[in-house]
């Protein structure tokens, strides 16, 4: 059943991203340009990515910079995050860097470097077709869907946007996305610009300590205040020491326990207008009813940032 699961998870993966080439090939998609600081694109791919790098006993480095581009956020995070994907599941030792340089004196060059496999001179232009994985023979998913370089490619384009590639077979390879720097614009007036999700106390119920540790760096990078609980009984000691503004609960609990237990005590102890959603990479309609049915919210897994953020801003 584990295997089956994995397999659902995969097409889903799959699907998703069959989707988002077709919307950019459609058209459909319409960028929102605004000013970000370099630094905050770098710190949230790295907080997304550093558990799965470590995890494979890989270091992820950032270089930070001051410098403030103009493009859309949302979309920079999804180019940035297949890079460092990339990155993370094609290196087996050594390090990913994720940095940018300046360009002249309007661009600012977004790098990120691995020691990976590499890739052959003669396939770097083949590496951003529809699933074209060099080195993936085997297609294992757990090596991703293909469809990563394209997207990247075409969201690139979309924002105009250019993406370079250099790489040594064995050696590694560097990816570079090169963006305008934002005009009058400075830094600390982007920096005392109001977040667009207000600051919570969020209280993550998950007993598996990765997924935990990953959601507690995201949030915590967004702003928020993350406290972190393996059992209901654990999610109901913090609730009572003190109230949260928000709770994220996966399904599947040990124990035999689910996210709706640990939200129901919650619930019954802190209130009953208590935010909620419960995350679950299950499939059964039973499943996903009862989750309904109990009048929560519900994300799917693997957690898409996009989705994460979108549920965020519906509770602001």
């Amino acid at each position: 059943m584990e295997a089956v699961g994995q397999c659902v998870e995969s097409l889903t993966g799959l699907l998703n991203d069959m989707l988002d080439v077709a919307r950019l090939d459609a058209g459909v998609i319409t960028p929102k340009l605004s000013d970000i600081p370099v630094s905050r694109l770098l710190e949230r791919v790295a907080a997304a990515w550093r558990i799965q790098a470590e995890a494979k006993g890989l270091r992820l480095r950032v270089v930070s910079s001051s410098a403030v581009v103009h493009t859309d956020p949302a979309l920079m995070d999804r180019v940035l995050s297949n890079l460092v994907a990339n990155a993370v599941r094609y290196t087996e030792r050594g390090h990913i860097l994720v940095g940018c340089r300046r360009v002249g004196d309007d661009q600012v060059r977004i790098e990120v470097l691995d020691t990976g496999i590499g890739i052959p001179a003669d396939k770097l232009g083949e590496i951003f077709e529809e699933f074209r994985q060099l080195g993936n023979p085997e297609r294992r998913r757990d090596k991703g869907t293909g469809l990563g370089l394209a997207i990247v490619r075409r969201i690139a384009s979309l924002l105009d946007h250019r993406v370079d590639v250099r790489s040594l077979s064995g050696r590694g390879s560097a990816f570079t996305i090169t963006l305008p720097v934002a005009g009058e614009c400075t830094l600390e007036e982007v920096l005392s610009e109001p977040m667009a999700n207000t600051a919570r106390r969020i209280l993550v119920v998950d007993d598996e300590e990765l997924v935990r540790r990953a959601l507690e760096m995201v949030l915590a990078e967004m702003g928020h205040q993350v406290e972190t609980a393996e059992t209901v009984e654990e999610a109901l000691r913090l609730g009572s020491k003190r109230r949260p503004e928000l709770v994220i609960a996966d399904f599947r609990l040990a124990g035999g326990t689910t996210g709706i237990d640990a939200i129901r005590a919650l619930r019954a102890s802190c209130g009953r207008d208590l935010p909620a959603v419960v995350l679950t990479g299950d499939t059964d309609p039973a499943t996903i009813r009862s989750i309904v049915d109990e009048g929560l919210h519900l994300l799917h897994k693997p957690l898409r940032l996009d989705a994460l953020k979108g549920f965020l801003k519906h509770v602001a």
